[in-house]
C-alpha cells in the first residue's frame, strides 16, 4: 500500500473518530501522487500550521499550490523557506534575487499540516490558544501517526511551535534545544518560525530562516 492510500486510510479512520469535524481537514504531501518526482527529492519540510478555512479542506489535492491565494504573501513564503532550506541542505548559498523570482511559482515538494483538522473556521476568524490546544490533545496520537507516515526530516513550526511544545499539552515528549529557533524531537529537526501570512518583510524572514538553516546544516554535517 502506498503513502496516498495509506493517508487515505488515516483521513477515513479520522474522520470516522470525530464525526463533528465536518468538513474536515484533508492535508499532507502535496504532491502525493507523483511523491517519487516531488517528494522523496526534496528536504521533506511539513509547514505545520494551526488551522484552516472551510473552503480550503483539500489541500493535499491542490498539487503545485501558489503563488497566489491565502493572503498575498503566504504561499509565497512557503516557496521561499523551501528554497532556502533546500539550498543550504544541498551546501549551497541562497540567493534573494533568485528567491524572489522562485516566490512565484507553485509548491509541490512540500507537505502541509494542520494541528486543528475541523475547517470550521469563517474567513477572517480564527481559534484562540485553548481551542488549538485542546484538538491537540484530542488527536495527538492521530497527529503523531500522521507525522510518521509523512516521513519528513523538518517541521517547520509556522506560529505552531509554542502549541506543540506547550508543557501541558506537548506533541512530542523529548524536544531538545539545539540552537536558536532549531530543535529536534524523534529524529526530526523543528524550526520555531513565524506564521506564513505574518508582517514581517520577506527580507527578514529570508535572513532569519537562512541563519536557522545554516545551522541546521551545522548539526546535520557534524553528526
Amino acid at each position: 500500500m502506498d503513502y496516498y492510500e495509506l493517508q487515505n486510510k488515516l483521513r477515513d479512520e479520522w474522520k470516522n473518530a470525530r464525526p463533528q469535524y465536518d468538513p474536515f481537514c484533508d492535508d499532507g504531501i502535496l504532491s502525493d501522487e507523483e511523491i517519487e518526482k516531488y517528494w522523496e527529492k526534496s528536504s521533506k519540510i511539513i509547514f505545520l500550521l494551526k488551522e484552516t478555512h472551510n473552503e480550503f479542506c483539500n489541500i493535499r489535492q491542490g498539487f503545485g499550490l501558489g503563488p497566489t491565494g491565502s493572503g498575498p504573501t503566504f504561499w509565497r513564503k512557503m516557496r521561499i523557506w523551501t528554497y532556502i532550506i533546500d539550498e543550504v541542505l544541498n551546501g549551497n548559498s541562497p540567493n534573494y534575487e533568485e528567491a524572489m523570482k522562485i516566490k512565484e511559482t507553485p509548491n509541490n515538494s512540500i507537505a502541509y499540516m494542520n494541528l486543528k483538522k475541523y475547517a470550521e473556521v469563517d474567513k477572517g476568524k480564527s481559534s484562540n490558544d485553548a481551542d488549538i490546544l485542546n484538538y491537540l490533545k484530542n488527536d495527538k496520537d492521530f497527529l503523531l501517526k500522521q507525522i510518521k507516515l509523512i516521513s519528513p526530516k523538518i517541521i517547520l513550526c509556522c506560529g505552531t511551535f509554542r502549541y506543540i511544545n506547550n508543557p501541558n499539552y506537548k506533541l512530542f515528549d523529548n524536544i531538545i534545544k539545539i540552537y536558536d529557533k532549531l530543535y529536534k524531537a524523534n529524529n526530526i529537526y523543528l524550526i520555531d518560525f513565524p506564521h506564513l501570512s505574518g508582517r514581517e518583510s520577506y527580507k527578514k524572514g529570508y535572513d532569519e530562516l537562512l541563519k536557522i538553516a545554516s545551522d541546521l546544516y551545522t548539526d546535520i554535517t557534524h553528526n
